[in-house]
């Protein structure tokens, strides 16, 4: 038997042996040629994904842009998520998509709206505003696909227009979530 060895950058190894066929229906060949290679790039890079929400109420004073606070972690694959500030930081450079969602209730009885960004690096990146009638809650959802490298950090920030409230701390309608997609 012939074998050799072959490394490659990722300290993986490719193997080519030469097998000897005794009764082969295949061919009249007495050799074949087993080629095993490996792809170990994917394992140095894991994925990444994360979901956290809210279960407190969290006040918004009007024309104050405050950030968004998602402390209850559900999941984070790849330990990028702090939940103590509700920052995303990425490990390695990629395409990430991110959905954020708040329940706004305005304490005053008067009309509100509620701005609702996605920020990388402190910028704005992703924004949606909504406005409603007195004594209606506001429900305000935003997404974007950002390409990021390792270190940005992305966060959320609410900015309650000409009335104060509350963000609910529903779960199911006050998230921040986010996942690499390539």
């Amino acid at each position: 038997m012939n074998r050799k060895k072959y490394s490659d950058s990722y300290n993986c190894y490719n193997y080519e042996d030469d097998y000897k066929k005794h009764k082969s229906s295949c061919r009249n060949s007495d050799q074949t040629i087993v080629k095993v290679y490996c792809n170990c790039k994917s394992d140095f890079e894991r994925q990444s994904a994360f979901k956290a929400t809210q279960n407190t109420f969290q006040p918004l004073i009007a024309n104050q842009p405050t950030r968004v606070l998602f402390p209850v972690e559900v999941f984070d694959i790849n330990n990028e998520y702090d939940p103590s500030t509700s920052i995303f930081v990425p490990r390695q450079n990629g395409i990430y998509t991110f959905n954020t969602s708040i329940i706004f209730t305005p304490t005053e009885q008067a009309s509100a709206t509620i701005i609702l960004d996605i920020r990388v690096n402190g910028i704005s990146v992703s924004r949606n505003e909504e406005g409603g009638s007195p004594n209606e809650s506001l429900i305000v959802k935003t997404s974007t696909i950002a390409l990021l490298q390792a270190g940005d950090r992305v966060d959320i920030l609410a900015e309650a227009g000409s009335a104060n409230g509350t963000i609910a701390g529903v779960p199911s309608l006050t998230y921040f979530e986010g996942a690499q997609i390539s």
